[in-house]
């Protein structure tokens, strides 16, 4: 998809994390979060992927060159945190020549797969706007989209500038769009602070694509694979959700674990045929487990190498060890 770039949006503060870390540093499932957002996009195999840093840049910018060496990841800054319109302006600046279509998604939005990014792809076609839609029971304080009579999308409001009835809508906006490049760029100079936060929302863009030839793409997705991480309570469910794919995952391909929820398996771990795991065990780093070796209740395993049908009784602990 060579005529595609995607621009992950990792500027913001994090101030509910309640740390001096960058959030997208905090680890989920052994990676950095800000790192699965990026994964997903490189997946889609586009001209470049641009992330967009301001706080904690100097630690978040090696850190992903780190993890993706060979990727063709490039940075820009926003300097000041004027909303999510003018933070993808910015992004722009940093796209490569020959880019035709943009897709912009939240870096702190770990669950977010490439399928549902690949269907967007094809759903959009020549559109001017494309965007995932969630419906939840709860909508809390994400943007609630608003639809005509024939249900086609027409706008999203913010919660803060809603009316009581449109906050009381259950479709929100989990934040993913596809954008035709020239579109964009004439839609981000039209945009304007007239809302509650006094800041340039992404979001108005939407209303002017409605009125575009063509209107709006929007696709239905499951919240969980959307959803963003604003604090910790928020980073521990999103670490559940994803470990528990990555137990599936192995369990699919022919791993046995005996109480899977207490087991963890970290992303960078690699396991043969007929592995089995005990319960409370956990496997971290870059742990290595050889076809049909068994790993007994409670160990705890980082970047350690299991040979083949070893057997590892209970609660073993080894670190950088070959067994």
């Amino acid at each position: 998809m060579h005529a595609l770039a995607v621009v992950v949006l990792a500027a913001g503060k994090g101030t509910r994390m309640k740390s001096r870390r960058p959030k997208l540093l905090f680890d989920l499932a052994g990676r950095p979060l800000g790192a699965w957002p990026v994964a997903a996009a490189l997946a889609l195999r586009p001209r470049a992927v641009v992330v967009v840093v301001g706080h904690g840049r100097e630690l978040l910018v090696p850190a992903l060159r780190a993890r993706f060496p060979r990727a063709p990841l490039r940075f820009a800054v926003q300097r000041e945190q004027l909303g999510t319109g003018h933070a993808l302006r910015c992004g722009l600046a940093a796209l490569p020549r020959g880019v035709r279509r943009v897709l912009a998604l939240c870096g702190d939005a770990p669950l977010v797969r490439p399928e549902p990014l690949r269907a967007l792809l094809a759903r959009t076609g020549e559109r001017p706007l494309g965007l995932l839609t969630s419906v939840v029971a709860h909508p809390a304080m994400y943007g609630r989209i608003v639809r005509d009579a024939r249900g086609r999308v027409v706008r999203i409001v913010e919660h803060r500038d809603a009316t009581l009835a449109e906050r009381r809508l259950r479709e929100v906006n989990p934040a993913v769009y596809l954008f035709d490049l020239a579109f964009l760029r004439r839609s981000l100079r039209r945009l304007r602070r007239a809302n509650a936060q006094r800041e340039l929302y992404l979001t108005d863009v939407v209303a002017l694509a409605a009125r575009a030839p063509g209107g709006v793409a929007d696709l239905p997705v499951p919240f969980d694979d959307l959803r963003g991480v604003n604090n910790r309570g928020e980073l521990a469910e999103a670490e559940d959700a994803m470990l528990d794919r990555i137990r599936c995952r192995w369990m699919a391909g022919g791993v046995t674990i005996r109480q899977p929820q207490t087991v963890r398996i970290e992303a960078g771990v690699r396991l043969g045929p007929d592995v089995e795991i005990g319960p409370g065990a956990q496997l971290l780093g870059g742990t290595v487990v050889g076809r049909g070796a068994a790993v007994g209740a409670g160990c705890i395993l980082r970047d350690t190498r299991v040979g083949p049908r070893a057997v590892l009784s209970p609660y073993v602990l080894a670190t950088g060890a070959r067994i």
